[in-house]
Formats: C-alpha cells, sequence, structure tokens
C-alpha cells in the first residue's frame, strides 16, 4: 500500500491499551462528566448477512498482528475542505462526526472515535476484495487517509483538544483525505466523496467489522464497544439518518489541524513550492508561521 507522507497513520497500540483499561475503570473514555448510562442492554440478534460478514472479517483480523459524545447530544456526519486552489496536487477532505456545542471540548462523538474509524476502513479497503464496490473508486484514497490531532480554537494556538482521565491525556483526532485532482473536477469529486463515505460508513460491511475490531479491543472495548456493537445505539441512529450530513470551507488549515500536521499536508499539496508566502497564506489565516515552527502553544 502506497504511503502518501513520512507521518505514521497507524494507531499506537499502548496508546489504545491505556485507553481502553481506563474505560474498562470508569465505563467510559473522554467527557466522563457528560457521559451517560447506557440503559439495559436488549439481546441484539443479528441478520445472517451481518453473521456472514462477522465470521469472514473475524477471519481476515485473525491472521493480522495488530488492527492496528453523549448519548443526548445530536451528531452530524460533517465535512470540511477548502476553495479549490489551482497549484494544489490535491483535495483536501476532513471528516468528523460531531455536534455543535459552544464547548469545542465536547463536539466530537466519544464513541465513534477516528482512530476507530480510520482502522476499519482502512482494514475494509485493504484485506476485502468483495467490499470493494462500496469505495466507489476512493479505496486508495482512503486506505492512506490519515488522523489528525485538532486545534483547540480555530485559527487559534497551536493547543491540541485533549481530555486527562486518571492521571492519562488523551488527545482528540480527526479522519482527513488527499484526493488526487486527477481524479475529477472539484465540485464533483468532492460531492462524490462525501456521497461514498456516507454510504460506507451505514454499510454492513462497516458496522461488521467494526464489532469484530471492537471484540479485539481490551475489555472488548469498553463503554464505547458496547455501544458501537449495538445496531439499535444512538450512534448509528444518527450515522445513518437521511440528510444528517454537510459539506463545509475552512478558511486555512490552522481552522482544524495543528502546526505540525499543517506544514505535512502542504508539502504533499504543494510539493518543495510550500514555504512560499503565497502557499503558507492555506496553512495559517496569519502567515507568519512558516516550516518547522509553531505560532504559540
Amino acid at each position: 500500500m502506497k504511503d502518501l507522507s513520512t507521518k505514521n497513520v497507524i494507531v499506537k497500540e499502548e496508546k489504545e491499551s491505556s485507553e481502553s483499561e481506563n474505560e474498562s475503570k470508569n465505563s467510559s473514555s473522554d467527557n466522563e462528566e457528560n457521559a451517560v448510562d447506557i440503559e439495559p442492554t436488549k439481546t441484539v440478534v443479528y441478520d445472517d448477512v451481518k453473521m456472514k460478514l462477522m465470521k469472514k472479517y473475524s477471519d481476515i483480523v485473525s491472521k493480522k498482528n495488530n488492527f492496528g459524545g453523549t448519548q443526548g447530544s445530536w451528531y452530524t456526519l460533517k465535512f470540511y475542505t477548502m476553495k479549490e486552489i489551482s497549484a494544489a496536487k490535491y483535495y483536501l477532505v476532513e471528516m468528523e462526526f460531531s455536534n455543535d456545542d459552544k464547548d469545542p471540548m465536547k463536539q466530537l462523538n466519544i464513541w465513534l472515535k477516528a482512530t476507530f474509524i480510520h482502522d476499519v476502513l482502512k482494514c475494509l479497503s485493504t484485506d476485502d476484495k468483495d467490499a470493494k464496490p462500496l469505495f466507489n473508486g476512493f479505496e486508495n484514497v482512503i486506505a492512506n487517509g490519515e488522523l489528525a490531532e485538532v486545534r483547540l480554537e480555530p485559527n487559534g494556538a497551536n493547543i491540541c483538544r485533549s481530555n486527562t482521565s486518571n492521571g492519562y491525556n488523551y488527545k482528540q483526532y480527526v479522519n482527513y483525505y488527499l484526493i488526487p485532482k486527477e481524479m475529477g473536477s472539484f465540485k464533483h469529486i468532492i460531492e462524490k466523496f462525501k456521497d461514498t463515505m456516507i454510504k460506507l460508513l451505514g454499510s454492513d460491511e462497516f458496522f461488521s467489522m467494526m464489532v469484530v475490531y471492537q471484540n479485539r479491543r481490551n475489555n472488548q472495548g469498553g463503554k464505547p464497544g458496547e455501544m458501537l456493537k449495538n445496531m439499535n445505539s444512538s450512534i448509528w441512529t444518527q450515522l445513518k439518518a437521511p440528510n444528517n450530513n454537510k459539506i463545509e470551507y475552512i478558511n486555512a488549515l490552522d481552522a482544524k489541524f495543528m502546526d505540525h500536521d499543517i506544514n505535512i499536508i502542504l508539502t504533499r499539496i504543494f510539493g518543495n513550492k510550500h514555504t512560499e508566502a503565497k502557499y503558507q497564506k492555506y496553512g495559517w489565516v496569519k502567515t507568519e508561521c512558516k516550516l518547522g515552527t509553531s505560532k504559540t502553544t
């Protein structure tokens, strides 16, 4: 699989491990004070299609060394991009499942984490040939998707959103993708990617692989795992709700990303020209930031 950057996109096992242990102790990971207790779990009966897919994915995952919000809030699948840039080699799309809470720390869904989406989609795109039609030509784009730390305030100081629980500091992440411009015109491709991702995340294949993934995590995924393995939970209901998605434009990369990720993205999009002022402006609203430097922390 082609790696388009120097950044390691594999989720660190020890972070996932400590996070899972913490979840099992406290019955939630992030935003513990806002979490709502899950109602008594009802017996979930999976249909034949999902059972066959889970069996298939269990066999796939067993051959690998590693897999590599509160209930009361309404979450929407959001896609953030920038206006088309003629000199860019790629179209950028950042994706998140979030709400519109005024407190940025409470916006990202605490159950369906970007790290989970990243791992499950990577496994589906690279190991299940039968799922290829679901990717609608974007299998390489999605397989090479990356994780990025989220900036606390849009266009603000270089501070990452993070939560501290039981002595552990958990950074918040989002998914992002770089789509080669040769795949098509800007508006057409961005819309096509959005529609593809919506269908993919709502598919039986994604749900079934997510169940297998959670079962392989410590404590079978803890409370997030319990929520994600229940196909009737609010996570799946909201994710699959009609028209519960939107595309929005950002004025510069620092609306979402931390400085180190901005430098990586600019390098990939513009190549060696990324240090020029006319390209740096796409990284930061205030263009005093340069390659390899940060604004403030």
